[in-house]
């Protein structure tokens, strides 16, 4: 929120593109505003996992914020901090290796003892063990949103061979996901190349594969999609879009906040009338309409 402090909102959204044409050999081109924090470390960069649809969690989200099926296909809260997880059948890695229970089960482990857990998991001791074949969560306080905790693209199950056997290793997703699309190269901070999953349990890709750019210059990002250089623009700067075709465009609302943190303790602002002032004094419309060009949304 912007001058969240103060108690005025505007969430940006986010915006990105679409080409009308494409490379030709059906093959989507994607530029991307971020390059990978830790070398495609799901820990860290599992979103892009996730929306390369190379990876996959146990659950997903639904437009309401409920748990959906995924890689899990039932779940039921045994006591209040015990979870059981039933399974999808039939499901392989990139590399040949199926999904079980013991394997999700280290997944969620190596996750939940990293020496810098994700942040989906703060507050929460997780232990994970398979059962049969199903999976069993046990948290150390109730925790009823289990479900949609798993969701989380830092959750993802990847085949064992992405573990490193010390604790100084690290992870390697490449060919070691169950999406839709094999990571095959991740180049560093250059990008990464993808190719078609023609095994995957589910509706298989349409196009044979992805190359992806990092493109971390808005307006580079922006002119790759009016020059036919890419096909899918990852979030396009408000100052871009009156350039681009709107039939383009596709904006999603996030809950990506702008925030202004006041000292509250000491200084001016510790006079209550005065942040009240100080609220009073901004105007949402207009910082919408000038600073985000009119791309985001007021709560107030």
């Amino acid at each position: 929120q912007v001058l969240a402090a103060l108690g005025v909102g505007a969430g940006a959204a986010a915006i990105a593109s679409c080409s009308r044409s494409s490379s030709g050999d059906g093959r989507i081109r994607l530029a991307m505003f971020h390059a990978p924090e830790g070398k495609l470390n799901p820990l860290t960069d599992g979103l892009k996992l996730t929306r390369w649809s190379c990876a996959e969690s146990l659950t997903t989200l639904n437009a309401d914020g409920d748990a959906q099926e995924l890689l899990a296909t039932a779940w039921k809260r045994e006591s209040e901090t015990t979870w059981r997880l039933t399974l999808r059948e039939g499901v392989t890695f990139h590399d040949g290796t199926a999904l079980s229970a013991e394997n999700a089960a280290a997944a969620l482990t190596f996750a939940a003892t990293a020496a810098k857990p994700p942040r989906v998991l703060d507050g929460v001791k997780l232990t994970a063990k398979a059962d049969g074949k199903d999976l069993l969560l046990t948290t150390a306080a109730p925790d009823p949103l289990m479900p949609q905790r798993l969701s989380s693209p830092q959750l993802v199950i990847l085949s064992p061979a992405a573990y490193p056997s010390s604790a100084d290793g690290a992870i390697d997703p490449v060919g070691h996901g169950t999406g839709a699309f094999i990571l095959k190269q991740a180049n560093g901070s250059s990008g990464a190349t993808l190719e078609r999953n023609d095994k995957y349990w589910g509706t298989k890709a349409t196009a044979p594969g992805i190359d992806v750019t990092y493109v971390p210059d808005g307006a580079a990002r922006a002119n790759a999609l009016r020059t036919d250089t890419a096909d899918i623009v990852e979030a396009v700067p408000v100052a871009q879009v009156g350039n681009i075709d709107k039939n383009l465009l596709h904006e999603v609302a996030t809950p990506r906040t702008s925030t202004l943190y006041l000292n509250t303790r000491s200084g001016p602002f510790a006079d209550p009338a005065l942040r009240a002032a100080a609220r009073n004094a901004v105007d949402p419309a207009a910082l919408i309409k000038t600073v985000f060009e009119g791309h985001a949304d007021s709560p107030v």
